[in-house]
């Protein structure tokens, strides 16, 4: 899957407060924090390796559900997983019970497999623990929460604020929930485009006192006035 943070946005502000509303998203994080506007519960990361995933499909065999109960539950991550895989899935998680853990429960060589708990029983726990995220927050990695809640599986990217302007790019869509939300907390006006090359998409938005009054998706009507924005043409913007 690519991970590139391909949606290019630009946001030209016409009224409110704006020191106020960026000093407001502002962190250590990025200058424009997602999470400050709708916050992230705290989950897996990739960081965590996969021992977490694995121990899931563990645990979830061990509650003897039907593939189309699994399937189910772990639609929201259906970019990720395949009810096909499920019962190799199942396997690997046998196999790092048996193979990674000794007699006693402890990690065999902990020095390789750094990732993974000291116990056995802290493994399995990790299953248990990737559940209940997903029955509670409908996701168990922030990847997954953030591309459903903020639709961009990230914080973004190339974040500049020159005068009245933000420019920054997002990961796989645009992150109109976010955008949504700050604009109403600070009852901004501006301007709100993007523009995704790899799938030739635009999109324009007006925002007056914080409330949307237009958006549009890849409308011809548009297409001239971002183009204009984001000192482009499409040959190079469509290509590239």
């Amino acid at each position: 899957m690519n991970f590139n943070h391909n949606v290019k946005n630009l946001i030209v502000i016409t009224g409110g407060d704006l020191s106020i509303a960026l000093q407001d998203v502002n962190s250590e994080i990025s200058k424009f924090d997602f999470s400050k506007v709708i916050s992230c519960p705290k989950l897996f990361t990739k960081e965590d390796g996969v021992a977490f995933y694995h121990s899931l499909m563990g645990y979830l065999s061990a509650l003897e559900l039907t593939k189309k109960e699994v399937s189910e539950i772990m639609a929201p991550h259906y970019a990720f997983f395949s009810i096909e895989n499920f019962d190799s899935l199942v396997n690997e998680h046998k196999k790092t019970l048996k193979l990674r853990y000794d007699q006693e429960g402890n990690l065999r060589e902990p020095n390789i497999y750094k990732l993974y708990p000291a116990t056995s029983a802290e493994y399995i726990e990790l299953g248990k623990q990737a559940y209940n995220f997903l029955i509670k927050h409908e996701a168990f990695t922030d990847i997954v929460w953030m591309q459903k809640n903020w639709c961009s599986g990230a914080q973004p990217e190339n974040v500049e604020v020159v005068k009245n302007t933000i420019t920054f790019n997002s990961l796989w869509t645009v992150p109109f929930p976010v955008i949504e939300n700050w604009a109403n907390k600070h009852k901004l006006s501006f301007d709100y485009l993007t523009l995704t090359s790899s799938t030739c998409q635009w999109s324009y938005a007006n925002y007056i006192d914080g409330n949307v009054i237009n958006k549009r998706w890849s409308d011809d009507i548009d297409l001239d006035y971002i183009m204009n924005a984001f000192k482009t043409d499409q040959e190079t913007a469509f290509t590239h």
